[in-house]
């Protein structure tokens, strides 16, 4: 029997190889910064190319700054915040302190 050799991670694909599919499946993750560099320059190039895919960028980009803002402006109300902090309370405590066995 003769030793196969190791099998080689594919390459990633070059800039031009990346689709509209995939592009835009990897929208989300570029536009939050969450990939890596050389994919994020792969991504970038594809975007400058392509024309329906740069507007789809734009346009969540745009979308995702807007939802921010008005988040940001957006307070939760004194009372309801302090009943979720005595639930998370509760609930961290019931955790910390499992009630003892009875036997």
């Amino acid at each position: 029997m003769t030793a196969q050799p190791p099998v080689a991670a594919e390459p990633a694909p070059a800039a031009e190889d990346i689709d509209c599919e995939q592009a835009l499946a990897l929208l989300y993750d570029y536009l939050k910064r969450e990939t890596g560099p050389e994919l994020e320059q792969r991504l970038r190039t594809h975007l400058e190319r392509c024309r329906p895919c740069f507007r789809s960028a734009q346009f969540e980009r745009n979308f995702v700054a807007l939802v921010a803002g008005k988040a940001a402006s957006q307070h939760c109300p004194d009372q309801v915040r302090a009943k979720v902090l005595t639930a998370l309370r509760r609930e961290l405590h019931a955790e910390l302190d499992p009630p003892a066995p009875t036997a």
